[in-house]
């Protein structure tokens, strides 16, 4: 959810219809904020603009429509799932069957009874919690809260894709902890969850905000770093590599943690036509260089031309 609270879009062409939304809206505590809009782009435009939890939209608005906004929305991703409840006077079971068809999910007939507006208000606002709750389940891994390996995977080719259509480089780092075994052999697997759950978040809070991490499997994590060359990416790995190694956790009886590294970095000009199984391949073998060469340590692999 917002963390500033959640946001209601109305898009309707009549004020009076919409500040009529509002009245009912408000003293339900349902939305502590409000955008308007007066037809389907305008509303595209706010989608664009702010985080949206739900919309209401009429059907009939001059430029465009409700179904054309629906349409246009459903088509990008990051909207895909925000439920759109369409305003209609028509009764038409066909008009609505169309909009269901485009991803409509729900209707409210105009003019509408207060109580049944919020009704349905309420039900597509806790359908959609739930489902938020069951996608995030499906992508983070359950101790670390860390994107898992399935999820990043789909987001390394994608990330993949836009570096080598829009010609920036992309630089990926594999991080293992260092003899985790022996964590878990002397000191048990519930301090072992927590090191995992500790250098997790530590890797989290040293690199960019666009940067992707995940765990990866194991004791292994994964950070993807779009528009990063070589250079980047080894500062990066090296800047997490000393915060780990410098950072007393908990429960080590001061006994210090550390990570080994491996990189790699995609170059669009000269090695287009690598994958991400090979970026993968070449950042492990890195890894397992950098474990080879006495651990806490970064190594950078070379992508062939």
């Amino acid at each position: 959810m917002d963390v500033q609270g959640q946001l209601l879009l109305i898009v309707d062409d009549s004020i009076t219809v919409r500040a009529a939304i509002r009245r009912a809206l408000e003293p339900t505590g349902l939305f502590e904020r409000y955008a308007e809009a007066a037809n389907g782009g305008e509303g595209l435009e706010i989608l664009k603009q702010r985080a949206v939890d739900l919309v209401l939209c009429d059907v009939v608005m001059p430029d465009v429509d409700g179904f054309e906004f629906l349409r246009r929305m459903k088509c990008l991703p990051e909207h895909g799932e925000i439920p759109v409840l369409m305003l209609t006077a028509q009764e038409s079971v066909e008009k609505k069957v169309a909009g269901l068809e485009l991803g409509a999910s729900d209707y409210v007939t105009k003019p509408f009874a207060k109580d049944e507006l919020i009704a349905r208000v309420r039900l597509h606002l806790k359908l959609k919690l739930v489902q938020d709750k069951l996608r995030e389940a499906s992508i983070t891994d359950y101790l670390t809260r860390r994107f898992n390996r399935r999820h990043f995977m789909e987001l390394f080719h994608t990330e993949l894709e836009r570096a080598r259509r829009h010609r920036h480089p992309l630089s990926l780092v594999i991080l293992d902890i260092d003899h985790f075994k022996k964590i878990n052999d002397t000191l048990g697997h519930l301090q072992g969850d927590r090191i995992l759950v500790a250098v997790s978040e530590t890797i989290r809070a040293n690199v960019r905000g666009e940067d992707i991490v995940a765990r990866y499997g194991g004791e292994e994590f994964v950070i993807l770093l779009p528009h990063v060359d070589d250079a980047g990416a080894r500062a990066a790995a090296e800047k997490v590599r000393t915060v780990v190694a410098e950072t007393p956790f908990d429960g080590m009886g001061g006994a210090t943690v550390t990570i080994s590294s491996g990189v790699v970095t995609f170059h669009p000009e000269t090695a287009g036509g690598t994958t991400t199984d090979m970026l993968l391949m070449l950042a492990d073998m890195a890894l397992y260089s950098a474990k080879d060469h006495g651990r806490n340590r970064v190594e950078v692999a070379e992508v062939p031309a």
